[in-house]
């Protein structure tokens, strides 16, 4: 936190940086996005803004606009996440037909968990649970293992043996992996 191409530090869940006017970095505990993009979003105005640039920058590609829900959940942003999903129609279509179709479901899982929200959990849960063994990803974001989602999504429904074992199961292929590391 001392380094001072981290810009701000006060932002909840993800980081910001700023590399220069063109290029900036997302960075949470199992995420990295590199974004080559002019102009550069300010610092100031937060990653869940930064990703929402980034979501209207390429309206075709919808699993940047569930990240942008994600990031808004994720700092205590509900009523804008909720406004993505309905906008979007995300509360019954989970992305799973996208290229690379684990981000979204995997995003939209995380959605869920932190809006609390178990209709969209159970939207998501058995979309996640067919890849189990998986890792989210798009091309230049490595989100973590399905099973991190997925233990978040069982958490939500209540099925908490369920999603301790999960949650376990990820952190275990996270230290398999070296990724450890990126976690908190």
């Amino acid at each position: 936190d001392d380094d001072p191409a981290f810009a701000g530090g006060d932002f909840c869940g993800p980081r910001l940086i700023i590399l220069d006017d063109h290029h900036v970095v997302f960075v949470d505990e199992l995420t990295f996005v590199h974004i080559d993009r002019q102009p550069a979003p300010r610092a100031a105005d937060g990653v869940e803004h930064a990703a929402g640039v980034f979501a209207d920058t390429y309206p075709l590609a919808p699993s940047w606009r569930a990240g942008h829900a994600w990031f808004l959940a994720e700092c205590g942003r509900h009523d804008d996440a909720r406004a993505i999903l309905d906008e979007y129609g995300f509360r019954t279509n989970m992305l799973e037909d996208e290229p690379l179709p684990l981000c979204g479901p995997y995003q939209l899982g995380n959605v869920a968990y932190y809006l609390d929200d178990v209709d969209l959990a159970q939207e998501v849960e058995p979309v996640l649970s067919k890849y189990i063994g998986r890792w989210a990803h798009y091309v230049i974001a490595v989100f973590g293992p399905i099973t991190f989602s997925l233990g978040l999504v069982k958490s939500v429904l209540g099925k908490h043996d369920e999603a301790v074992a999960l949650l376990d199961d990820a952190l275990a292929e996270l230290e398999r992996t070296g990724y450890r590391d990126y976690i908190g």
